[in-house]
């Protein structure tokens, strides 16, 4: 029995750990921030983003509107400073 419980908790504790990594979406307060960082960085749209392996991940980010050239960026979730920005390809 004291084997079954202690299997049981060590799966439910690594369920958890899985869940505290999951990706996520901004909430309305961190969406702002972002928006503005964003914006202050020349950025004029940009799709989906995403706390990603302990950076926001911003996807399709352009900095003229219409433009076929889009961005992938990482901001720092701190500073909101963009740490990485690669060409989509």
């Amino acid at each position: 029995m004291k084997k079954i419980v202690l299997t049981i908790s060590a799966v439910s504790l690594a369920c958890l750990a899985s869940l505290a990594h999951a990706d996520r979406h901004p909430d309305a307060a961190e969406r702002a921030a972002l928006d503005e960082a964003l914006t202050r960085a020349g950025f004029v749209s940009w799709g989906e983003i995403e706390l990603e392996k302990g950076y926001w991940d911003v996807g399709d980010a352009r900095k003229q509107a219409g433009s076929a050239q889009k961005f992938d960026l990482k901001l720092d979730p701190d500073t909101l400073t963009i740490v990485q920005e690669k060409l989509d390809d």
